[in-house]
Formats: C-alpha cells, structure tokens, sequence
C-alpha cells in the first residue's frame, strides 16, 4: 500500500492550497485552517511516534518535512491574518464574531503551529514584519505582541533574550498596565528553558535570565498579582484590554510562568540543606512567602487580592 506519511504530506498540502483560495467561502477555509493546524501537528508529535518512529522533525531521512518546508509558508498565512484584523475594526472583534472574525482566529493557530516549520534563520524577517506595529499608544500593541511569539521559532527564544529585544517589548508599557502584556512574553524564556532541559544541560553555565533579569521577572509577576510586597508602581486601570479580546490572547498567561520556572529549576544535591543562592529555587521560595501572606484559609484556600 501506499506509505502513510506521503498520503497525509499529500492531504496536509491540498489543504494548504485550498486555504489560499480567495474563491472558497470562509466557513470551508476556517475548516481548512484548523484542519490543517491538526494535520501538522499530527505529523510533528503524534502520527510517526504512535507508530515507534521518532517526530518527523527529528528524523535523519528530512524530505517529507522539507516537502513541507518549501511549500507552507507562514508569510502566507501572516498576510491573510492580518487583512482580516484590518477588516474587523481594526482588531477589535465584534460580538457574536462574524465568519472574517472566526476565520481569523483559526489562522492565529495554524501560525502557532507554523513556527515548528518555520528555520530559525527567518526569526528576524518575523520580528520586522511584527515589530513595526509595536505602537504602545494603540490597544493592538497587546495583539500584535501575541502574533509576534506565535510566529517566532521556538529554537531562536534565547537569541532574542540575549540581544536585549525581550527587555525591549517588556518595557513598550509600564508594568501593571496590562496583566496579559506582562505576563505573555514569559513565553520567550520559557521556551529557551524547555529547550536548554530538553537538551540535558539544565546546570547551563548561563542560565536563561540572569540574576537580575529574573528578579525583575518576578517582580512583573507579583504586580499583576497585585501583590502588596511589589515595590514597583503599577497603573490602576487596565488601558489596554477592552478592544482585544481575541481567544487566541489565551485565557491565562500564568501557565507561562510556571513553565519558565518549572524548566529553570536546578538539580538539587541532596546532601545540601537550603536553596543555593541566587537559584530559581530561591526565587520561588521568595514568590511563595509572596503567595503566602495574601491567602486566607475558610474551609478552602482563597485568594483576597484583585489578580
């Protein structure tokens, strides 16, 4: 019979080339685009190690995923996302979402998944294409965040923490403005901390965030936590938010921070009491006595601050 991997290359590029016909209404795109999204990912993570074959990405024979490679494309799907924002009130969806609307939201997590495809020497050609929209007086400077680090590819996270660019976007507004602006870039040293563990280093001698970086980190946490320790001044109105409730901003960015410090946890030597200083192990130590004071116990765990 005919090998399985060619046949679904084969469904996965029919799809990609229907998505693309302007002629095919949004409702059969939209079906497309998620299809396609699960197809990929399929071939990425489930299809090849159901069947005791290592992810097609991490194969040695590579021309089914460079025949992918040349043909998707995440200009391609880029460009189509962002007329549809432009149409949709200039991001701001409407209630119920129109079928653009809907279509849209679909193309936001093929992008997602484009990024596994994409080399990581087209990361600065994403960054250009994104950054020049980067407008910290518009509401969409949170939208256009969000599609940046859904295009980035996972393996060039620690170039662009390296190069001061996170620090860069985190500063675009002030800390506290917007609880999912601060937190969502978490995604960057998350990332670069899943790949250092996933490579058997996880004593790197240069950690993903420095010392410095990692309590300014933190102390974003705390803010949004509206934590009364947090030294730092925090806006009081959420200024940037009401017009961009897209689903795919996610509904918490918290789960980032817990995978950026639960990939950063050092291996502890167990004839050591205490936490090393300067650890991440320390620093949780230090958001949990954080934690700690802002909970009341009444018969369940509850939390009596705004977050």
């Amino acid at each position: 019979g005919r090998d399985p991997v060619e046949l679904h290359v084969d469904i996965t590029l029919e799809l990609w080339r229907l998505l693309q016909d302007t002629n095919t209404g949004y409702w059969l795109r939209r079906k497309c685009a998620g299809s396609l999204q699960q197809k990929l990912r399929g071939l990425r993570k489930e299809f090849l190690p159901a069947r005791g074959l290592r992810p097609m990405l991490q194969q040695t024979d590579t021309l089914a995923a460079d025949r992918l490679r040349e043909a998707l494309g995440w200009r391609v799907v880029q460009s189509i996302l962002l007329g549809e924002l432009e149409r949709s009130s200039r991001g701001a969806p409407l209630e119920p979402l129109s079928s653009g609307q809907l279509f849209a939201e679909s193309l936001a997590g093929l992008l997602n998944e484009l990024r596994h495809w994409t080399p990581g020497s087209e990361a600065d050609e994403i960054v250009r294409s994104l950054e020049k929209w980067f407008d910290p007086s518009q509401r969409s400077v949170v939208l256009f965040g969000r599609l940046l680090l859904m295009a980035l590819p996972t393996e060039s996270s620690m170039r662009y923490i390296e190069d001061g660019s996170l620090a860069r976007w985190w500063d675009l507004l002030p800390r506290g403005a917007n609880a999912r602006f601060s937190l969502m870039w978490a995604a960057l040293p998350a990332r670069a901390a899943k790949v250092r563990w996933a490579s058997g280093s996880p004593r790197s001698s240069s950690p993903v965030l420095s010392e410095e970086q990692l309590c300014a980190f933190l102390d974003t946490v705390a803010g949004t936590m509206s934590l009364p320790m947090d030294n730092g001044k925090a806006c009081e109105l959420d200024a940037y938010t009401e017009d961009c409730r897209w689903a795919f901003l996610g509904k918490t960015t918290y789960r980032l921070v817990a995978k950026f410090i639960v990939y950063s946890l050092e291996p502890l030597d167990a004839s050591t009491t205490g936490f090393p200083e300067g650890s991440v192990w320390a620093a949780l130590a230090m958001l949990c006595r954080r934690l700690a004071a802002c909970t009341i116990h009444s018969g369940a765990w509850t939390w009596h601050v705004r977050t």
